[in-house]
């Protein structure tokens, strides 16, 4: 067990080359070096997530990458499958903001979140999203 109030223990909390993340969401520099990642991760992550909302799984789920080091080497150097060929409803410009956010190469990803909501803002005009959160159940508070 490491005291993390020791000191220097923050340096030593993932050595070189280990990953850190959840395998789904998993940014490719996150998957080879730990210490590189930058907000463009976050912006891979989201692309994932939002990918996963749209087909209903993750880009890289199925048998084919069953164990971690496959979903890993697929994250770093698989092309992502194009949204459209899972929802072929999705619009064009949206799938390319999509692919944009799963860039391999995070330089061709956006570089801020700013950035991201820019591109998806015009799918999401007239939605009612302010209703869609006061829709949802809320979890019981615990009695006090």
């Amino acid at each position: 067990m490491r005291d993390l109030h020791e000191p220097g223990a923050a340096e030593r909390i993932t050595l070189p080359g280990q990953c850190l993340g959840t395998l789904d969401y998993m940014a490719p520099e996150q998957c080879v070096d730990g210490h590189a990642v930058d907000i463009r991760a976050d912006i891979y992550g989201l692309g994932c997530t939002l990918y996963e909302l749209l087909a209903g799984q993750p880009p890289f789920a199925g048998p084919g990458y069953g164990s971690a080091f496959r979903k890993m080497l697929a994250h770093v150097e698989a092309p992502v499958p194009p949204i459209r060929e899972r929802r072929p409803d999705v619009p064009e410009r949206f799938a390319v903001a999509l692919e944009r956010m799963l860039a391999k190469d995070r330089t061709a990803r956006f570089a801020r979140p700013a950035d991201v909501a820019a591109a998806v803002q015009p799918f999401a005009a007239g939605a009612e999203l302010a209703g869609l959160s006061q829709a949802l159940p809320r979890p019981a508070l615990p009695a006090a």
